[in-house]
């Protein structure tokens, strides 16, 4: 796979964890593996905005509603989410 630029994209790993399904949307966390990074998510387009930028060569859109960052509003800890499980 390639962007549009035809430069070969790097492949990434999600892990994601639909919980609830509201207002014909998913609701949950997605969790970048490569990256080890997870982010909770409140929409599907939210879900695929996260994808886009985590497999974004130019880095995040400053525009996109979800952005992967590292503080810690809207992050899920690892340790946390192993627990709920």
């Amino acid at each position: 796979m390639s962007d549009p630029a035809g430069k070969p994209m790097d492949p990434a790993s999600f892990l994601i964890q639909v919980q609830f399904r509201q207002n014909a949307t998913w609701q949950g966390s997605i969790q970048w593996l490569d990256k080890k990074k997870t982010q909770r998510f409140r929409s599907t387009l939210e879900l695929i905005q996260l994808m886009d930028s985590a497999l974004d060569s130019r880095g995040p859109d400053e525009k996109a509603v979800a952005a992967w960052n590292d503080s810690d509003a809207g992050t899920v800890p690892a340790q946390k989410q192993e627990e709920k499980e």
